[in-house]
């Protein structure tokens, strides 16, 4: 899943970086090479992106693909809706955000639904008095046992990004 999220971040340019040149100057696979490792390499991935996310005030959510429904939030996100993650979970956009981003919201969600790849999408909004600016990726996963399909949205804070000069 992280070295997925890698690839995805280096497509929109996020950072500015050649891959191949960064695999040949440190001596690591090529992100191809990556995939072939065993499932164990996602539990070395997972720790460093967790910090290197909450370092850079990236957060990041899992939801049920069908309802919308929280699964899973970062303690950055559930704090910037003032809500504890248990307070989040099984919750849906429409207890948190105004009807018109709950569209917004939700018709990207659809749309990374139907494309099966990374979608990016920017969402501009005014939440408690404060304008926001986001980039949000989003990827679902292949169903489950049962069918059920996660989505993954990590939101990266544009309006952040634009004060201190990096975009």
């Amino acid at each position: 899943m992280t070295h997925e999220f890698l690839d995805s971040v280096l497509r929109e340019g996020q950072y500015e970086c050649d891959r191949s040149s960064v695999a040949s100057n440190t001596q690591m696979p090529a992100t191809q090479e990556l995939s072939a490792l065993s499932h164990d390499t996602d539990a070395l991935w997972e720790p460093i992106w967790a910090e290197v996310m909450s370092r850079q005030g990236v957060m990041w959510t899992i939801k049920d693909a069908a309802s919308g429904r929280y699964l899973f939030a970062d303690p950055l996100f559930a704090a910037w809706l003032g809500q504890t993650r248990e307070g989040l979970l099984g919750s849906s956009d429409a207890e948190h955000f105004d009807g018109d981003v709950v569209v917004a919201l939700r018709a990207a969600e659809q749309t990374a639904c139907a494309h099966r790849a990374v979608l990016s999408s920017e969402h501009r909004f005014e939440r408690a008095g404060v304008r926001h600016e986001f980039l949000v990726l989003r990827s679902v996963g292949a169903p489950d046992e049962a069918g059920r399909r996660r989505l993954i949205s990590v939101w990266i804070d544009r309006q952040a990004e634009r004060l201190s000069g990096r975009s």
